[in-house]
């Protein structure tokens, strides 16, 4: 069953053409302004296969998280900054009375 416009040659054409470049359905997608499950048919009755996801490797996975935990201490350390500052000066007063 047919719920949206009919695909023309051209974007067929265009199809196969973002296939061989090596793109990605969500890639395709995007470019051609059509839902995953409409090109993922069209793919399907066209018999084409696309490339899958890249994924990342897992030293990209744990460089990522290291530079995501290093910037997560780094915004801790600028909000403490000021709370640090206001307990050591509170904590000076209590022993000086």
């Amino acid at each position: 069953m047919v719920k949206g416009k009919p695909w023309d040659n051209k974007e067929e054409r265009q199809l196969r053409q973002l296939i061989e470049e090596g793109k990605s359905v969500d890639v395709i997608c995007k470019i051609m302004i059509k839902t995953r499950d409409a090109v993922a048919q069209k793919m399907f009755d066209l018999k084409l296969k696309a490339v899958k996801e890249k994924k990342l490797l897992f030293l990209e996975k744990k460089l990522f998280f290291l530079l995501l935990n290093l910037t997560f201490q780094m915004t801790c350390q600028t909000l403490m900054k000021p709370f640090r500052s206001w307990a050591q000066h509170y904590s000076r007063e209590q022993r000086l009375d």
